[in-house]
């Protein structure tokens, strides 16, 4: 799943080069989705240690 996840914010990274967008504005965005990842990676990881806890 982490590497979907990956995969789907470097391929929106492309497409944005593709489209031209500025490097100023790319940078941004790209700290944008590289904290969107973090905060999926980090729930993702939290359910799993919930899920774990209520299998004991």
């Amino acid at each position: 799943m982490d590497l979907i996840a990956f995969l789907a914010i470097l391929g929106t990274g492309v497409v944005l080069i593709r489209f031209g967008v500025a490097a100023e504005s790319l940078a941004t965005i790209c700290i944008a989705l590289g904290g969107l990842h973090t905060a999926w990676q980090a729930s993702s990881t939290k359910r799993g240690r919930m899920r774990d806890e209520t299998d004991e």
